[in-house]
């Protein structure tokens, strides 16, 4: 936010601080943010092992026939995320003029915060897996949707990325420093966005519509976070736990 940090948080991150100092192993769920904190503090056993997904519901190929004949456009993402809600309404208003059987679904964002938005464009605000009807509705729009975006600038929402990604989903984002460090510059289940432009947005979007290798995009999307479960995470945390009991 390019402030500094007021004196409660101050206090918070001293706390924090300590906590890491004094563990035996800790554990980042992102590579710069290991690196940066292998830097900060003494404590030698810091750790990227990879990141989860999480998720209450099993994928299947055979899911690709829905997404294959679907025209829905898929966003998630909190109020810190709206820059890029708003210019993807700016390029759903151009994209429409010519597919007018698209549909785009927000999740995240009340309808409220928006102005003048035009017809097939739905918002759901926060969906909270913990109720069978939030959830049942939020994997339903992940299992349908034929293209996933947020392409908000500095920071994207990972952890709703990496979910699409698992649905066979393929995602137009930013190209912020965290993915491009796991996944590198060139990707092969989407575009990255490098301006936050709803023209970019439509261009891609076309992209992804009109390519007749559409199957083989959500296929390498779900086996680039296939490694992503909590069953391969806990296992490699188990390892680390016995490497570190071997040296003591």
């Amino acid at each position: 936010m390019g402030r500094n940090a007021d004196i409660v948080e101050r206090q918070s991150i001293k706390r924090e601080d300590s906590q890491i100092e004094g563990s035996d192993l800790v554990f980042s769920l992102f590579p710069n943010i290991a690196d940066y904190m292998k830097q900060r503090y003494e404590n030698e056993n810091i750790y990227y092992i990879g990141n989860v997904i999480n998720s209450l519901y099993e994928v299947s190929e055979t899911d690709l026939d829905i997404k294959a004949n679907s025209n829905n456009l898929l966003f998630i993402g909190g109020k810190k995320y709206i820059e890029g809600a708003k210019t993807l309404i700016a390029a759903f208003k151009r994209l429409i003029n010519n597919r007018k059987e698209l549909k785009l679904y927000i999740v995240g964002i009340e309808t409220t915060e928006f102005e003048d938005l035009p017809k097939n464009v739905f918002c759901y605000g926060y969906l909270d897996k913990g109720k069978d009807q939030d959830r049942e509705l939020y994997y339903k729009l992940l299992k349908e949707a034929k293209v996933f975006i947020n392409t908000t600038p500095k920071w994207g929402a990972f952890s709703a990325s990496i979910e699409a990604l698992y649905f066979y989903t393929p995602v137009i984002i930013t190209p912020y420093d965290e993915f491009l460090n796991i996944y590198g510059k060139e990707i092969d289940f989407g575009f990255y966005c490098e301006k936050n432009s709803d023209i970019l947005i439509e261009q891609k979007i076309l992209k992804i519509l009109n390519d007749k290798s559409y199957r083989d995009l959500c296929i390498n999307a779900h086996n680039s976070v296939k490694e992503f479960t909590w069953d391969a995470y806990v296992d490699k945390i188990i390892k680390k736990i016995e490497e570190k009991n071997k040296c003591l």
